[in-house]
């Protein structure tokens, strides 16, 4: 049917007004490459007038077309007429713009024109860009990473998890998860599947089997993904690698990066971000389209612009940079991270890919725990006093008299302990000497060693009878005496001029005397009952008439009770071995004892307080 020429304009209108307002580009280029006519869309996109584009060729604008590559298209278009490809235009301003391009032939009052419909596909590009890299990423990716759906089946597994565990890929994807992880098996599957879905992302601790054997420790942070209508377990382990089906992993990666709990993003040489994932933009507070429009140190306050550079020039050089950095988020907060940068070339361009967490509970568990190292560090100077203040308590200084020798030596178990002794002078050349152990370790037994021993000098002051010196302090101790609180203890009365010995024993072990001939013998019954535990109690007293070189030793539980590596007591026998041996004085002998229980139990801390007291006779 025609049309009359009134309809035939209005046709012609028509079709020129639909091709001014096509979003697409559309050009006509004559036989010589000139670029015959363009519509506004092709002027708005690439910056140019139509006069302007009148006086230029396809040369001009696309990047890949040459005169020789000209003529080679000029030549197959006269066979195909239709073709279809990709092609790269430059704006006014030098942009590249990525281009879909589909050609016609066209014939006007005989002369052919190339009729060119084209698309801008910047944006097309940018996501398949987005998905390669995401997926160059996890294989390259040091941490295995590998994907179950809910039969418990592999989907994919990386190449460090192939590496680690000596599977091959074939191997891993016939498989399922309890075939390499012996601690859940097929029953409890569905259980820590079920635990996903409510959770949403579960951390365990487990160990995987390899192939030859060896148990791999490992933590794996699982994250439920639904993908393509299917359930996904994306497991993300430490010293587990990747791996999967090639075309699964194209399609399944961004998507898996972009639902990772941590922050994961990639920047280029000029600090722009490339690609963040969601975990980024939820933490951060900004949409992925904010971030693409953003630099590093527009977030970062400690990298500053004129300092990228260097720090981009030190990734290239080391591979990867761990460090603790800070984030400022879109309403202004500061979140610590911690931060592994990794150096990668792809496509022929450099990049940096960051994988970031969140240590805001780290760090103020760290500030918890360094508080708590100053108090411990308050308390240890605290004690440090106390136990100065404990040793001004006993006789640092022994006695110096003619014709015999003294020494004595304390050792707590703790920085106070319960042990005590004491030396005390008193009328007619006598001399007052007291050791004990009173029940426990610590501040509360030197408390009441320290009353206990001003107990004793009091009372000894007043009687010094060994007996009526016991009878006194037991009956002070129970009155004021505390729940589970006693002491066990030995007073002596030594007269220097007779060389006479008192003694009795609350509960004590008994003294051991050791003659000029070498033999040793106990003096002072051991046992009876200690002191702050009975009142109104009588102590037997014992006097015996020492002799020259007599030599004679107190000493508390810490002597016999040490152990060695088979729990054997170093005992009183091993005492008396070295107290009947060679040595020139008292506090040689004590310094013998002590170096040998030192040596039985191989250095190992004191689990009791340690206390010798030694005199012997000229």
């Amino acid at each position: 049917m025609g049309y009359s020429e009134t309809e035939s304009e209005e046709i012609q209108r028509l079709a020129h007004f639909t091709i001014e307002q096509a979003s697409d580009m559309i050009f006509w280029v004559d036989r010589q490459a000139r670029l015959y006519r363009v519509n506004e869309a092709v002027c708005k996109t690439l910056g140019y007038s139509r006069e302007e584009l009148s006086l230029m060729t396809v040369h001009d604008i696309d990047a890949e077309s040459t005169p020789e590559t000209w003529e080679e298209f000029w030549g197959d278009f006269k066979k195909d007429k239709i073709q279809q490809f990709e092609s790269c235009l430059v704006a006014k301003d030098g942009r590249e713009i990525p281009a879909e391009v589909r050609v016609y032939s066209v014939e006007s009052d005989g002369r052919f024109f190339v009729c060119a419909f084209v698309r801008d596909i910047t944006e097309q590009k940018r996501r398949e860009f987005a998905q390669r890299l995401s997926q160059f990423t996890i294989e390259k990716a040091g941490d295995l990473i590998y994907w179950i759906d809910s039969e418990a089946n592999f989907k994919y597994a990386n190449q460090a998890a192939c590496d680690l565990m000596g599977y091959t890929r074939e191997e891993f994807l016939s498989m399922k998860t309890y075939d390499v992880d012996p601690n859940f098996p097929p029953e409890e599957f569905q259980q820590r599947w079920r635990a996903l879905k409510e959770e949403g992302s579960i951390l365990i601790q487990t160990s995987l089997q390899a192939k030859e054997g060896r148990m791999i420790p490992v933590e794996i942070s699982a994250n439920l993904i639904e993908f393509e209508g299917k359930e996904y377990a994306c497991s993300f382990v430490r010293d587990i690698t990747e791996r999967k089906s090639r075309e699964f992993v194209q399609r399944f990666s961004h998507f898996t990066i972009d639902r990772a709990g941590d922050l994961i993003y990639w920047i280029d040489s000029d600090a722009n971000f490339k690609h963040v994932n969601q975990a980024a933009c939820d933490l951060m507070g900004y949409t992925r389209e904010e971030f693409m429009s953003m630099k590093t140190y527009d977030i970062d306050p400690d990298n500053p612009p004129e300092e990228f550079q260097e720090r981009w020039q030190r990734l290239k050089e080391t591979g990867v940079l761990v460090f603790v950095g800070r984030r400022r988020t879109k309403d202004g907060r500061m979140i610590p991270l911690e931060i592994s940068s990794n150096f990668i070339e792809f496509e022929g361009k450099e990049y940096a890919c960051g994988f970031a967490r969140d240590i805001s509970e780290r760090l103020n568990t760290q500030q918890k725990l360094a508080r708590l190292n100053r108090d411990k560090e308050r308390i240890e100077a605290e004690l440090n006093l106390a136990r100065q203040i404990q040793e001004s308590f006993l006789s640092t200084v022994p006695p110096c008299y003619d014709g015999f020798c003294f020494a004595a030596k304390s050792l707590p178990a703790r920085f106070v302990g319960g042990d005590f002794f004491d030396f005390i002078p008193l009328d007619d050349q006598k001399l007052g000497m007291v050791l004990g152990d009173v029940a426990g370790k610590g501040v509360s037994a030197a408390l009441y060693m320290a009353q206990a021993l001003g107990d004793f000098r009091h009372l000894a002051l007043i009687n010094p009878d060994p007996s009526a010196v016991l009878y006194e302090v037991n009956n002070i101790l129970c009155k004021r005496a505390r729940q589970g609180m006693f002491a066990t203890a030995m007073f002596l009365l030594l007269d220097l001029r007779t060389k006479s010995l008192q003694l009795a024993n609350a509960g004590h072990h008994p003294l051991l005397l050791r003659n000029r001939e070498g033999k040793i013998e106990s003096r002072g019954k051991a046992g009876g009952l200690p002191l702050g535990i009975l009142p109104d109690t009588v102590f037997t007293g014992e006097t015996m008439e020492l002799k020259s070189r007599d030599l004679a030793l107190l000493y508390t539980d810490g002597a016999t009770e040490p152990t060695d590596a088979e729990k054997n007591p170093y005992g009183l026998e091993r005492i008396s071995e070295i107290m009947g041996g060679d040595y020139e004085t008292t506090v040689e002998l004590i310094e013998r004892l002590t170096d040998s229980i030192s040596a039985y139990t191989r250095h190992a801390p004191p689990q009791d307080d340690l206390t010798f007291l030694s005199f012997g006779v000229g």
